[in-house]
């Protein structure tokens, strides 16, 4: 089964899922009791669960964890897919993009951003050693001086 919905990271980052689900019918006689519509039923509880679980991370964190959210959502659902009869072997996200073009242009220039702060950063860090190593060279030739003095005063 294939589905698509929006939802809001905890970043305010509006994402639209694309996800696949893969479940098999154990229990007719329950699924005909419990539901008249049982994709229906499916898609809303997944969809709600999902929103539940995005809306607690940050975008960069949900790419991260991508596979871990989708596993939870299905996991610590079971009682309700039992209740109706089937088993979920997998959900997976196929696909998610920025819902809105701006919203992208945004996260893209944000990284760039960092980006470039990263490069500076450690372009900062290779001129404070070089600093420090010629700070030493400079101390170390000041000590030498001064015991070459010493010895030649001997």
């Amino acid at each position: 089964m294939w589905f698509e919905f929006d939802c809001r990271t905890a970043d305010n980052v509006e994402l639209v899922l694309e996800c696949t689900m893969f479940w098999e019918a154990l229990d007719l006689e329950k699924l005909v009791r419990s539901t008249g519509i049982l994709p229906g039923d499916v898609f809303n509880q997944c969809r709600s669960q999902f929103i539940k679980k995005v809306s607690k991370v940050t975008l960069k964190k949900f790419m991260e964890e991508l596979h871990s959210v989708s596993r939870a959502v299905y996991q610590e659902d079971q009682p309700f897919y039992e209740v109706r009869g089937i088993s979920v072997h997998s959900l997976e996200v196929t696909r998610y993009k920025c819902s809105e073009l701006r919203t992208s242009e945004v996260n893209i220039v944000r990284m760039q951003g960092e980006i470039d702060q990263s490069k500076l950063n450690s372009s900062h860090l290779e001129i404070q050693q070089e600093h420090a190593k010629t700070q030493a060279r400079v101390t170390g030739a000041s000590e030498a001086e001064s015991i070459s003095a010493f010895v030649a005063g001997l």
